[in-house]
């Protein structure tokens, strides 16, 4: 059984796809989006094996969004414009679905996206050494350069992404946080910092130091850093 979501902000192509995946035995629909936002806070409460995804979406395209996602699932891309297919396969998609999408044709795409998910030949990781992360504060949505990211900082239900020239707060936890980040590139320190390896100047005993800034370092997170020793960053 595939786990899949829709995300689509045209009505009636929801409808289709809904109406597309209740004929196929081996497909179990978790949740239909009409935007990236709400399908990004729907994501991380509730991964999935499949997503059907319009590319062309106002605030945050399809592109985009899954750019932003630590870890994506199988992708079908569902669209209207032909122009995207080129730039869609470099994401590893599936398959490409032109609108108005037939049901005979999608039946086809879902067998190869079974497929692919029998055989384990999952898509990349979305950790790109660099790039964006799209974070939501309130309404809006934030692109956040990787590379330019300094900590992130947890206090109760909430988060600040720090870059030298902006913070975004941000309603998560420090662990949807660290899994939003490349791996490699960021450690965690404390129950309330992550920070960004490239931007540490100096380790303490029980701080990091970055730039004018002095970080705890939390007892059971010291081990998190000692690997920092040995593979070199």
């Amino acid at each position: 059984m595939l786990r899949c979501m829709i995300i689509d902000d045209e009505p009636m192509a929801v409808d289709l796809l809904r109406d597309y995946v209740g004929r196929v035995p081996f497909l179990e629909l978790t949740a239909s989006c009409r935007d990236a936002v709400t399908a990004l806070e729907e994501l991380q409460a509730r991964p999935v094996d499949l997503l059907f995804l319009d590319i062309d979406m106002p605030d945050l395209s399809g592109l985009q969004l899954l750019t932003s996602l630590p870890h994506q699932p199988l992708v079908i891309f569902t669209t209207a414009h032909a122009e995207y297919a080129v730039e869609s396969y470099e994401y590893q998609a599936v398959d490409y679905l032109l609108k108005p999408i037939r049901f005979e044709r999608f039946l086809k795409a879902v067998s190869k996206a079974q497929e692919r998910h029998r055989s384990g030949a999952a898509p990349r990781s979305a950790e790109p050494p660099a790039g964006l992360i799209f974070i939501k504060s309130g309404t809006d949505i934030h692109p956040v350069d990787v590379n330019e990211l300094l900590y992130v900082e947890g206090a109760g239900n909430y988060v600040s992404f720090v870059t030298p020239g902006k913070t975004v707060l941000a309603l998560m936890s420090m662990t949807a946080a660290l899994e939003l980040l490349p791996a490699r590139s960021f450690v965690r320190i404390h129950r309330s910092y992550i920070v960004a390896v490239r931007h540490i100047d100096l380790i303490e005993t029980d701080h990091v130091r970055m730039g004018d800034r002095r970080l705890p370092v939390g007892e059971k997170f010291r081990k998190n850093l000692s690997r920092l020793y040995h593979r070199g960053d």
